[in-house]
């Protein structure tokens, strides 16, 4: 016979599989947070799964032995395979397979849940993305309701058949789950940020991104465009239809090349005098106001590279001290001196010129033999490259024809690709230009770059982005490491250095529309939650700075506000000073007619103010009608609720001998719905009636 499953029964079982969510919710956050790898992840989430309902029981009969087993373990692991966060990872991992597999008392229930607290707080030292953020509600809705559950077994312990419903349990969680959140933002937003980072990892992103270093291998901007992860996102001080089509976050500039790669040898950096942390660090004054476009930008770690558009005017870093040092090379790149563990964030004003009005500005002088020395160097080439250079440009000498039909042939010539054949041949170069005829941005670049100096022309090439995707939902530019892009920088006289991208247009995948709104969706919230954790002082402070301005500038407003409500002020703001002359003698005259008009209707306006009075009164009867009703109360005669005014006159009347009653209810009635007032002498009679009747009774 099946066995009825009792109240402690179905206690029992919902306590465990929330113990079981509140450890998965843990683990969810390691998987999230990159501290555990996806494989790993699964693994112990099916780990967690089988030990349901598979009890071993054999750590209770050897606890010191597996206690000193794990602790072993976890000594080697610290000093020689890992660091101490990813050791205490792996020996709280140990703890969780040793006590799901033994026998569930309250203390191991105990247990894990501070393994899986643990876990958490390790998984925010990894990251602190969307996913851990959700990873995170979920986890203190279920710690909510496992802290409850665990709370409540001792009474449905004494009371095995007492009724359990989860249902309950689960809307109590989730109303404290809120409002713990809504406690928890003023005390966030209150507390003091302190700068300790107690907790660190080693990060392998940590230093300069591949691809935008002082020396880049050719293939390297390749393996980065394949990638789809967030680089930065940009605010714009101009809507979308009002930007060109090819502007692009410009890097950092390479002058050398040895056949494979790329290096930068001007590393002279100097560090940009600061004129203040408002106003940053100026390093050109504009030429024409309606180009300059600002752009606030939040960078992820691992880049030190100034990403802007166009012409650089003015930086303003958001850190402060060594970190908001910003270096500069004699190629034009720029660095911060020192970046945090976080985003990188900063403001930059840049001027807009087109390519076309800096072309107009060619000009026949002689380029500096400072240029041409430096940015024309090549390593010992193939003499087809040469020949492919002379036969493109032709036989003009204008160095900008050379350019722009190098440019062309290149962008109609050949295809783009995203594979790296050419990259590990001996040759890239050779091997692109004339047998696989397709490469990506860097082989094109790198072909022009090189055919230009072949002409006699200086160039260099570089790194960058492209201009990203525009955000909808949040109005900002979203910039993957998959936009990265190079093109070259060819030195013109009277136009200096100009633009010139070889690279043919890529047909990218555009992907669903729902695809790409849910994607944009997900980013602005992953943005949100990135300016919640990246809180810190500063951002403190200038909340705080402007909440004080916003309430003193509320409170200015209600003071004008109100002052303006005087009758004084009106007066001042409807009559000019000029008009206070003749305003005097006539609001005397229509005051005067108004009196006049007054005393010839006052009898009609006596009449309309009484039926007014008595149509808007919430009063139930006149007042003479009430004091006779109390008279008749004090004799002993009452209205029932059912009899209507007239129905109890009668009755009274008959009571009494007196027709008082019904007189004084027909006053009544033609008061109250008729607005008729009664007659000053009728009711002075029937007053002096109605006290008779009163010391008549008496």
């Amino acid at each position: 016979m099946k066995r009825v499953a009792t109240g402690l029964d179905r206690f029992e079982r919902s306590l465990k599989a929330t113990s079981y969510a509140l450890l998965a919710a843990g683990l969810a956050a390691l998987i999230v947070s990159t501290a555990l790898s996806l494989p790993g992840g699964v693994f112990c989430l099916a780990v967690l799964v089988l030990s349901w309902r598979l009890e071993l029981g054999w750590p209770q009969r050897h606890p010191h032995l597996v206690f000193a087993l794990l602790m072993g373990v976890f000594v080697l692991d610290w000093l020689l395979l890992s660091g101490l966060v990813e050791a205490s990872l792996h020996l709280l991992l140990g703890i969780c397979v040793v006590k799901l597999f033994g026998s569930k008392l309250d203390k191991d229930y105990g247990l894990l849940y501070a393994v899986s607290f643990l876990f958490l707080l390790i998984s925010s030292v990894y990251t602190l993305s969307v996913g851990f953020l959700a990873a995170l509600l979920a986890y203190v809705f279920l710690g909510i309701l496992a802290f409850i559950l665990f709370e409540s077994r001792r009474a449905f312990r004494d009371n095995p058949e007492a009724p359990f419903e989860l249902r309950g349990y689960l809307r109590v969680s989730m109303l404290m789950t809120v409002l713990v959140a809504v406690v928890a933002a003023p005390i966030f937003v209150a507390i003091p940020r302190t700068n300790w980072g107690l907790f660190r990892v080693s990060d392998p992103s940590d230093g300069n991104l591949s691809g935008f270093s002082d020396r880049v291998v050719l293939g390297d901007i390749g393996r980065i465009i394949s990638n789809r992860e967030l680089f930065m996102r940009v605010s714009l001080d101009r809507a979308p239809d009002q930007l060109p089509d090819d502007l692009k976050w410009r890097g950092v500039a390479l002058d050398q090349y040895d056949g494979a790669a790329w290096t930068n040898t001007e590393r002279g950096y100097q560090p940009l005098p600061i004129e203040s942390h408002r106003s940053g660090i100026r390093l050109a004054r504009e030429s024409n106001a309606r180009g300059v476009i600002r752009q606030r930008i939040v960078m992820e770690p691992g880049s030190d590279v100034v990403f802007a558009l166009g012409k650089i005017l003015r930086i303003v870093p958001m850190q402060r001290g060594l970190g908001g040092l910003v270096l500069r090379d004699r190629n034009e790149s720029l660095r911060f001196y020192r970046t945090p563990s976080g985003p990188i964030q900063y403001t930059v004003d840049s001027e807009l010129e087109p390519r076309g009005r800096r072309l107009a500005r060619v000009s026949d002088e002689e380029v500096p033999a400072l240029l041409r020395q430096r940015f024309l160097q090549l390593p010992p080439l193939d003499e087809r490259i040469a020949r492919l250079a002379r036969q493109v440009s032709g036989a003009d000498p204008d160095p900008l024809s050379k350019a722009l039909r190098l440019e062309n042939h290149l962008r109609q010539s050949y295809g783009y690709s995203l594979d790296n054949t050419a990259a590990d041949s001996p040759d890239p170069l050779v091997d692109f230009l004339f047998q696989t005829r397709e490469g990506h941005c860097e082989f094109f670049a790198t072909a022009m770059a090189v055919m230009l100096r072949t002409q006699g022309i200086a160039s260099r090439v570089v790194n960058g982005f492209r201009l990203g995707e525009y955000n909808e939902w949040s109005g900002y530019w979203v910039v993957r490491q998959s936009d990265a892009h190079s093109w070259v920088e060819a030195y013109l006289p009277g136009a200096g250095w100009v633009d010139f991208d070889p690279t043919p247009a890529s047909a990218g995948a555009p992907g669903s529309w729902l695809g790409r709104r849910a994607g944009q969706m997900l980013d602005a919230i992953d943005l949100f939650w990135t300016e919640v954790v990246t809180f810190d002082r500063i951002k403190q402070l200038t909340f705080f700075i402007r909440t004080r301005q916003r309430v003193r500038d509320g409170l200015r407003e209600l003071k004008e506000g109100l002052a303006r409500l005087h009758p004084a002020a009106w007066a001042a703001a409807l009559v000019p000073p000029s008009g206070w002359k003749w305003l005097a003698p006539l609001s005397a005259g229509l005051l005067a007619a108004l009196g006049v008009l007054c005393h010839l209707l006052r009898r009609r306006l006596a009449r309309w103010w009484s039926r007014w009075r008595a149509a808007g009164s919430d009063e139930p009867a006149p007042s003479y009608y009430l004091e006779f009703l109390e008279l008749l109360r004090k004799k002993g005669l009452v209205r029932g609720p059912a009899e209507t005014p007239f129905e109890f006159a009668r009755r009274a009347r008959t009571a009494f001998g007196s027709s008082v009653p019904v007189e004084m209810t027909e006053l009544y009635y033609g008061h109250r719905f008729g607005s008729l007032p009664p007659p000053p002498e009728r009711l002075r009679a029937l007053r002096l009636e109605s006290k008779r009747m009163r010391r008549a009774g008496a």
